[in-house]
């Protein structure tokens, strides 16, 4: 056997073709089944990593990967703590638990953890999202796809304002346009395309990935304001993959990491 050229930590180094260049996250609710499918059915076997989010109960989210890969060329499976992100790879998050991107030197991974609900849902999209914001910044696609509610929009918000590509499902392909219309107000959404136009853009996207924009850094000040949440409220907001809770004076301190 050949042995493997090594990093400076002594692990095997990637080659081009298993590195990670692009980070996808997806969201989706109400009807999401069906616009995954359609989505997944057109990225290749060795797209670039995608971990979906799908408001589901927990202990289904098995029968949903299965579903889901039936219409994928790339592998799909439940993800799990500590589960390593490569092309070709689609992770499904677990129900009744949140999953959230981490970062180890170049590689990605993630981490899932229970924590309280987060626009009444666990998992939660904006969870994800703001986590790939931090730790993926610019190389990475946010996709929100139809569903009730506003789960998701400000996490793609962030991952905009971090240069990632942003899609939300258009209007006339959405189940439900409740989702995708709170991410294209709040004007997190880059680009608003039919579901079958969706695939495209995401391997567009990865294709282009051609910088490595240093990632959103951890805000971890316990005095600092947060912005759009006034003084006089208390509810808990994820950052990233840390859960602040804001205090009736405008500010937050950290639940937990």
């Amino acid at each position: 056997m050949i042995p493997r050229e090594r990093n400076q930590d002594g692990e095997p180094k990637r080659t081009r073709s298993q590195a990670v260049t692009t980070v996808v996250a997806m969201g989706a609710s109400m009807g999401g089944a069906e616009a995954l499918e359609k989505v997944l059915s057109g990225l290749s076997a060795d797209c670039q990593p995608v971990i979906i989010v799908q408001h589901i109960p927990g202990k289904l989210e098995a029968n949903l990967a299965k579903r889901l890969q039936k219409s994928c060329a790339a592998q799909v499976r439940v993800a799990e703590n500590g589960s390593l992100l490569r092309p070709g790879l689609v992770l499904v998050a677990p129900g009744g638990a949140h999953t959230v991107l981490c970062r180890r030197g170049a590689d990605f991974y993630v981490a899932v953890k229970d924590g309280p609900q987060f626009h009444y849902h666990k998992p939660s999209v904006d969870v994800l999202f703001r986590s790939v914001a931090r730790h993926a910044g610019a190389n990475a696609v946010g996709v929100l796809l139809t569903g009730m509610g506003k789960d998701g929009a400000a996490g793609l918000k962030l991952m905009r304002d971090a240069g990632a590509t942003t899609i939300a499902q258009d209007e006339s392909t959405s189940l439900i346009f409740g989702m995708p219309k709170s991410a294209i107000e709040l004007g997190a959404a880059a680009f608003v395309l039919p579901v079958e136009k969706i695939a495209g853009k995401i391997t567009a996207a990865a294709s282009g990935a051609k910088r490595r924009a240093r990632p959103v850094s951890a805000e971890r000040n316990l005095d600092v304001a947060v912005p759009g949440i006034p003084p006089g409220t208390l509810k808990p907001l994820w950052m990233a993959n840390v859960l602040y809770k804001v205090s009736y004076e405008g500010k937050r301190k950290v639940l937990f990491n």
